[in-house]
């Protein structure tokens, strides 16, 4: 059985989270916290940002035949890294084709998981601000369900129980990389020395979501290193069809475990909808926080942030897209794509952005760096913003 490391570092952090939480509420605190502000959390971080790609390929699993697509003995996992770098001094970035990364670490790690169809660079505005706050941000393109892909498959939605696996993959790859075991391999940087291989976070949007979901929580799938976990857009995970959850398993079967977690979902998501969202994130334990945008809408969670020309709501443009993709692999119930236009849309789109950064961002320093002033903006309801719903689940 592969090695998992982390576990008891994860645990500290649980146990910390509590004990944040008791003292709170403890008289003999002398002084309350001081929240951050959301507009402390959108500046731009202290460090600036390199990106980088490579393949890794795990020549212990297959990717099967889909399409047009032949199938191979391997999985091959095209990466995108996002990564701080030291400012230069007198304000002008040298050109070089992969950048040293600073050595003001050692940084945490997010392995990022991009939805259906997309590529792995689908939401650039959050990975250039956490690698600025001092993150190192990996995407891996998946190879079944991305128009990225090597293969030419972006729609074989049936593969989504191999995709944890890669996320493994490619973390074993990086915990490597960083204690120097194995090679820099060729298009990365020289992590060496730089990466906090005990502090690790998963995050997720739309179909990628999914993936993070099953790689924190599902039982044969969970990967027991993850600290901490965000996912966006995520979905029913209850309704997920036979055979989608792991390997020869009829239904998801989840593990009653505390890792935190922070859920986003948009009030006109049309694809995976509000009420998915919360009712994924109702099987969760504590600690964990689930922020509903109110206007949000699944396409804003990626980069595009701009209405989309003959629709009101662009998640219609999406649904037609993803339908016409996926075909008849779901059932019309699972994608229904209604509107009832409870809340107007978001405006401007970029306040969506916003939203997402500045929870994620408090999040994972709070779960992360057990800094205290971001775990009170969550336990503020995001600073009382009113364009979000902010639910808890802290016991």
């Amino acid at each position: 059985m592969k090695e998992r490391a982390g576990t008891q570092g994860r645990d500290a952090r649980a146990l910390l989270v509590v004990a944040l939480a008791i003292l709170s509420s403890c008289g003999e605190v002398s002084s309350p916290v001081v929240s951050r502000t959301r507009a402390e959390l959108l500046e731009r971080g202290p460090f600036a940002v390199g990106v980088a790609q490579t393949t890794f390929v795990d020549t212990s699993r297959p990717t099967r035949a889909s399409g047009n697509y032949s199938g191979s003995s391997e999985r091959r996992l095209d990466c995108w890294i996002w990564y701080p770098l030291d400012p230069p001094a007198d304000g002008v970035a040298s050109i070089q084709k992969i950048a040293a990364p600073s050595r003001g670490g050692p940084f945490p790690l997010v392995m990022l998981s991009h939805g259906l169809s997309s590529p792995p660079n689908v939401q650039t505005y959050l990975t250039g601000h956490l690698a600025s706050h001092g993150y190192v941000v990996v995407a891996p393109t998946f190879p079944l369900t991305s128009l990225a892909s090597h293969t030419g498959v972006a729609f074989d939605i049936r593969d989504l129980p191999n995709q944890p696996g890669d996320v493994s993959f490619i973390l074993d790859r990086m915990i490597a990389i960083g204690r120097g075991d194995e090679a820099t391999p060729v298009g990365f940087p020289d992590l060496r020395d730089i990466l906090d291989i005990e502090t690790v976070a998963a995050a997720g949007l739309s179909f990628g979501a999914f993936t993070t979901h099953l790689l924190s929580f599902e039982n044969t799938l969970r990967d027991e290193r993850l600290d901490a976990a965000v996912l966006y857009a995520v979905g029913d995970m209850t309704r997920l069809p036979e055979g989608m959850s792991a390997p020869g398993a009829p239904a998801p079967s989840f593990t009653p475990v505390s890792a935190p977690s922070l859920y986003f979902s948009g009030s006109r998501d049309l694809l995976t909808t509000p009420e998915g969202s919360l009712a994924t994130w109702s099987t969760v334990r504590s600690p964990s926080w689930h922020a509903e945008i109110v206007g949000g809408t699944h396409l804003w969670f990626a980069d595009a942030n701009s209405p989309v020309a003959g629709y009101e709501n662009p998640d219609q443009f999406a649904c037609e897209f993803v339908r016409g993709g996926i075909g008849g692999a779901v059932d019309d119930d699972v994608l229904a794509c209604i509107d009832d236009g409870s809340d107007p849309i978001i405006d401007p789109p970029v306040r969506q952005h916003e939203l997402v950064l500045a929870g994620t961002l408090a999040f994972l320093d709070a779960i992360l760096r057990d800094d205290a002033a971001s775990r009170a903006f969550l336990e503020s309801e995001f600073d009382g913003a009113e364009d979000v719903r902010v639910s808890t689940n802290i016991r």
